[in-house]
């Protein structure tokens, strides 16, 4: 092993044990006040965010607009899929589009980190959903009384749960 593939695996290494080492290395986000994709540095608020998101099983988040929380759990929901195995994450917004929105931010994560991050391949790549050889899954569906009905799920991102129409029969 030469010096280059073993520093790509002890980065590799940081990053799936601590999710604030990727985000705050690794991250790309859009700037809205340079209206540019830029290397992301988590504010205090939203790496105590990613952490409950690891310690608790339950996150709801009353939040102001702005904050740079969807994006910091797009951000979270990209490590699940590179780092974890068999994770089966579904995204419901009040619409489709916010949905495929939300997966969209996911992906340019995905899209931006260093090639040597990444599971050994994608198997499947849409507007509505993305998997991995690591059997890990994101899909982006729009709430329904049906959506996730029947699904073994590792993790449920609910966006702007306050416009879901049926969010409690969903969580269930």
């Amino acid at each position: 092993m030469n010096s280059e593939q073993l520093y790509q695996m002890q980065e590799w290494m940081k990053c799936a044990k601590d999710i604030l080492y990727f985000l705050n290395t690794y991250g790309n986000a859009f700037n809205i006040k340079t209206q540019q994709i830029e290397p992301l540095k988590c504010f205090d608020y939203q790496e105590k965010t990613v952490l409950e998101y690891e310690n608790y099983k339950n996150n709801i988040i009353l939040k102001s607009r702005q904050m740079g929380l969807s994006v910091i759990t797009s951000g979270y929901v990209a490590w699940k899929l590179l780092f974890g195995v068999d994770e089966r994450i579904l995204i419901v917004a009040n619409d489709g589009a916010g949905a495929i929105r939300f997966l969209k931010s996911v992906k340019q994560f995905l899209d931006l980190v260093p090639k040597f991050l990444l599971p050994e391949k994608r198997i499947k790549d849409n507007e509505k959903y993305v998997e991995f050889s690591n059997g890990c899954f994101a899909k982006a569906v729009a709430s329904s009384e049906q959506a996730g009905r029947g699904e073994s799920l590792t993790l449920l991102i609910m966006d702007e749960v306050a416009f879901i129409d049926n969010a409690e029969t969903i969580w269930m």
